[in-house]
Parts: structure tokens; sequence; C-alpha cells
């Protein structure tokens, strides 16, 4: 594999550099504030992404979907690709996956980030994936995923941050972060509930939703990230502590 050459980390100097004006950039994707720190911060047109250097891989996506955004398709369904942004040196490749048995995992799903061709083109940068075991991630989790874009019916524009969570230190072919879990916390400014959901890395079919539900305050928990930090404290307080909400029943529709 090949290693951080002088030009590749003066690069990512320039990156880090720029990273928290990115962040203050990303608009309404951290609306309610920054998941937690990252190595990097990157602005795309559907979503931003916390990445890790060390583990090649990304810590969380937030992103703001509507109705109309949820609803429009480009469809072009492409593959993963280098993100043009980041040495590929730092990132995941084909030949990290090739023969793995692990999926490339979208943080930001694809099919969500496709209101466009240009933001379906960045979300299948591999800045925005992540090792995912196949049962999960063509079963349950894209169930999941596609209920909440049809959440936006009655639930209108949702803020969710899409998580993974690297609870040891194992890689694919000793470059990749594998997580041990991935959550995914969703936000409905007008109705002013939230819901929270925590999955292990494994099989998981739709029937086993509701197995994940938890609260956002049981997520900070596990992770020492800090969500939802731009609300009232009172709002946080509320939101953060309750295990479902008015949502779910939406959501189970």
């Amino acid at each position: 594999m090949e290693r951080v050459t002088k030009a590749s980390a003066f690069s990512i100097y320039l990156l880090l550099l720029a990273s928290n004006t990115h962040a203050s950039s990303c608009g309404e994707h951290l609306k309610y504030g920054l998941p937690s720190e990252a190595d990097i911060i990157l602005c795309r047109d559907g979503y931003s992404v916390g990445f890790d250097l060390e583990k090649h891989a990304p810590l969380w996506t937030s992103y703001f979907i509507t109705k109309a955004s949820a609803e429009a398709s480009c469809d072009q369904d492409p593959d993963f690709i280098p993100d043009p942004d980041l040495p590929e040196s730092e990132q995941a490749s084909d030949e990290d996956y090739a023969g793995s048995g692990w999926d490339k995992g979208h943080m930001a799903p694809r099919a969500t980030m496709d209101f466009s061709c240009e933001s379906e083109k960045q979300s299948i940068y591999y800045t925005n994936a992540a090792p995912q075991h196949p049962k999960i991630n063509r079963n349950g989790w894209r169930t999941l995923e596609s209920r909440i874009r049809n959440l936006t019916d009655s639930a209108g524009g949702l803020y969710i941050v899409t998580g993974a969570h690297y609870g040891n230190n194992k890689k694919l072919r000793g470059h990749v972060g594998i997580p041990t879990h991935f959550y995914k916390i969703l936000y409905s400014p007008e109705a002013h509930a939230a819901l929270a959901f925590w999955y292990p890395n494994g099989p998981m079919n739709a029937k086993d939703i509701p197995s994940g539900l938890t609260s956002i305050n049981e997520i900070e928990s596990k992770t020492g990230y800090d969500f939802l930090n731009l609300l009232s404290a009172f709002e946080e307080v509320s939101v953060e502590a309750t295990i479902g909400s008015s949502l779910f029943n939406d959501l189970q529709q």
C-alpha cells in the first residue's frame, strides 16, 4: 500500500488548516452542531463528513433532507471512486475491498444523495464509505434508509447523522478501519422530535429495525460525541433522553 509522500503530506496539511473553515461553510448539514471533532471535515452538496486519517474511513456523515430532495433522482448508480480532495493513500480503494467479504457501505446513502448527478457522484467517494457486513447493508439497513426517506412525507425536513463506531482496532487489509457498530440519529425541526438507532455491524433484517431503537444520550455515552449541541438546552435535553417518538410510528408505516 502506498505510504504518505511529502506531496500528499503537504496536501493533508492544507486540508487540516482549512477543515474548520469548511465546517463553518457546510450550512444546513451542520446546522444543529458538529457531532465531534475529526481530522478532516469535508463539505459536499448533499452532506458533510468527519473523516479519520488513521482509520482511513469516515466517523460520521451529517445531512439535511426534504421531501423534494428525497424524491428527486439522478439514477446513474455509479460505483465508488477516490475522493479528489484527499490523497488516495489516505482513503480506501477497490483493492482494499476486493474479495474481502465486506460491502462498501455508504454513510450518506446514495439513494438519498441523488437529487443531482453531482451530489450522487460525491456520495460514491471513498471518504463516504465504511466496511459494512453484506447482510446489514443489503437488508435491514437499506430498508431503514428507505423508510427514512419516506418519513419526510409526514415529518418534513430531517436532520440526520449516520455514524460508524470503531469499537476495536480491526482493519481491512491492515488499512481501513472496520466498524463494530453503525448508528443513525434523526431530528425533525418541525415535530421537535428525534429518533436514534444503534446496530452491530452484522446480519440485520427489516424486522430487526425496532431492536436498534435507543436514545441519543445512549449513543453519546458510547461514542463520546455531542449531537444536536446547537439546539436550545431545554430541547436538547428533552429529545436526547427519549427512546422512540411519534416519528417512529410514522417510520414503521
